[in-house]
């Protein structure tokens, strides 16, 4: 199967795995099953079957795509997890309910929108103005008492917005736009979204993901790949990390307005397959069983202005994702009025990350504990999960 994300081509069926007795009940098996059905008829032309391969040999369902869960189902029919997938699909809950905590944001920005459609001003320069005035008047009444808070993390983004909506509208209908254009657009807005948090750190440029090397590592190993050429991790647009423990948390991926959805669904395949590298990288720190059964980490892909929120879980060896919600930056002054389920959708975002932050600096402070006898006494320690690979296309030497 590895010889084909080599580049070399498929071209008929193997005896072995003719003969191969897949075991019905275990999820890693029947996605090995998706694998070779996809082998078995392999079109180098479709780009969703190609996507589906990568991510079954890779043990990764993805649930926020219809077209490729059909294309798993049948094989996973019998599976300790097609229960799984079935509660999934009985779950009507798709939106969180928003907390207690958010409910200033829906009120800032009623009174945000009232000064910026107040009937007494025609123009609409002049209205975004008067909207301007009372943001800022908003931000004096908090800046009193504090040097920053929600509210004022809330204001500083519709202000940000209002400030920027004729340029974003522009760029959203510019045909030579760039991904940089819209992410050097769109990044402000999470940038105000994480202040307030403690080493919570953004890294851009297409820095290089460092978990991938440790799967590609694996692959190379494994697999007997004879090359001097040295390991290079992943690209991504966006990541997230723990500037103290220096653990990735969350990356995210950017294309421009006007691509092909065939590139989409490779971006997306390529984050899903970056986050759960990162996943496994969290998933073996000393993290209690309960734990390890609730952990999740957040994925995050943007087209131009929109973008959505995945979430992995790993049920019974098999990583699940599915999607948690989407997020839309104006690019009108009238959908501004729409704005504050997307806002609240980062805010929960952010406070995930902070969570998981929490879990890995737990985890880091038992793990120096447990070390505290090496060579002393010998401790108990938790068995290691069984290895299971990440698949990605050998590049080419930088």
């Amino acid at each position: 199967m590895y010889a084909l994300l080599l580049g070399k081509h498929y071209t008929s069926k193997n005896d072995a795995l003719d003969n191969y007795e897949w075991d019905q009940e275990n999820p890693r098996d029947a996605l090995n099953r998706v694998a070779y059905v996809l082998l078995s008829q392999f079109d180098p032309k479709c780009i969703l079957n190609f996507c589906t391969l990568q991510l079954a040999l890779s043990s990764i369902i993805n649930l926020a795509n219809e077209e490729m869960k059909d294309i798993m189902r049948p094989c996973l029919s019998g599976t300790s997890i097609e229960q799984r997938l079935r509660d999934i699909n009985n779950d009507e809950t798709t939106i969180e309910q928003m907390d207690n905590e958010y409910n200033c944001i829906g009120k800032l920005e009623d009174e945000i929108f009232q000064s910026l459609f107040n009937e007494k001003q025609k123009n609409s320069e002049k209205r975004r103005q008067h909207a301007l005035r009372s943001i800022n008047k908003m931000k004096y009444k908090y800046l009193k008492n504090t040097i920053d808070c929600l509210e004022l993390q809330v204001l500083d983004a519709y202000e940000y917005i209002l400030r920027n909506i004729n340029n974003f509208e522009d760029l959203n209908i510019n045909s030579n736009a760039t991904e940089s254009d819209f992410f050097n657009a769109v990044y402000p807005i999470i940038s105000i979204v994480i202040r307030r948090t403690q080493n919570l750190q953004s890294r851009s440029g297409d820095g290089v993901c460092q978990t991938t090397k440790d799967a590609l590592a694996l692959l190379k190993k494994t697999f007997c790949v004879q090359s001097t050429q040295r390991i290079y991790g992943r690209k991504i647009d966006l990541m997230f990390i723990d500037r103290k423990h220096k653990a990735e948390l969350c990356s995210s991926e950017w294309k421009k307005r006007d691509v092909s959805l065939e590139t989409l669904l490779c971006q997306q395949t390529k984050n899903l397959r970056v986050s759960k590298c990162i996943f496994k990288k969290i998933a073996k720190l000393h993290i209690s069983l309960p734990g390890l059964q609730s952990l999740s980490i957040d994925i995050m892909d943007w087209r131009g202005f929109d973008g959505y929120i995945l979430q992995m879980q790993r049920v019974n060896g098999i990583y699940l994702v599915d999607i948690n919600s989407t997020v839309h930056i104006p690019t009108h002054v009238t959908q501004i009025k729409n704005f504050k389920d997307s806002l609240i959708s980062l805010f929960k975002w952010k406070d995930r990350l902070v969570e998981l932050q929490d879990i890995i600096s737990s985890a880091k402070a038992v793990s120096s504990s447990s070390s505290s006898f090496d060579g002393i006494i010998k401790a108990r320690k938790r068995s290691p999960s069984p290895d299971d690979y990440t698949f990605f296309s050998p590049k080419k030497s930088r």
